[in-house]
């Protein structure tokens, strides 16, 4: 950190060790609780915007809400049974940012506008490895939750209109797209390959359970 930035420190210690509290506390009979709200609402508001000014000056960027669906239609590193519980996070600090700063509001990832994701640099990612887990999964999905899939999406043709099917494979379709546009973007000029692509058919996927594969 440099001597410009150290205060984001203390600001952090204060906002997140309740030093604000316990200071109203003290002097609960010189000073109203809003005026001490107001306070520390204006101090979170400078350390958000500090904290995103030393990013950016580290070549940090933030996430933008292409690159956010292009990591989940590729289930990337969401893989952990992790439940994220959004409404237990305070949304009113990212909120007041997004208000302050529209363009990074624009840009940023939506993530129920209570958390920013921050990265450094794009590239490609290989790895070798069995994946005996993840074709596991893929075998689990071909026996048995496809078919239990396409049984419930034929039972809710059957009671619903033919637009409803054709906005879900459009979606799909948008999802594949998007996710070229963030390659292109990055720079990169490459073709991702995954198990899927990898592993099209259950009888292929019996042949290569027990062989090492490359995915980027």
């Amino acid at each position: 950190l440099q001597e410009s930035s150290l205060w984001l420190v203390d600001a952090f210690d204060q906002l997140s060790t309740g030093g604000w509290e316990q200071a109203a506390d003290r002097t609960s009979g010189l000073v109203s609780a809003p005026g001490w709200d107001g306070k520390r609402e204006a101090l979170a508001d400078r350390f958000i915007d500090g904290l995103c000014a030393l990013m950016r000056r580290a070549n940090y960027r933030m996430m933008s809400q292409k690159e956010w669906q292009f990591a989940q239609a590729e289930s990337f590193m969401f893989v952990m049974p992790i439940d994220v519980a959004w409404e237990a996070l305070d949304s009113s600090l990212i909120s007041r940012l997004f208000v302050r700063h529209p363009h990074v509001g624009l840009q940023a990832a939506q993530l129920s506008r209570r958390v920013l994701v921050f990265h450094r640099g794009s590239g490609i990612e290989q790895r070798a490895e069995w994946f005996l887990e993840e074709k596991l999964d893929m075998a689990i999905d071909t026996l048995f939750t496809d078919p239990a899939r396409r049984c419930y999406s034929a039972l809710c043709r059957a009671v619903a209109s033919r637009a409803t099917g054709m906005e879900r494979g459009s979606r799909a379709s948008a999802h594949e797209a998007d996710a070229a546009e963030v390659l292109r973007g990055a720079g990169i000029d490459t073709q991702r390959i995954n198990l899927g692509r990898l592993i099209p058919s259950f009888c292929l996927l019996l042949r290569r359970f027990f062989l090492r594969l490359t995915v980027q």
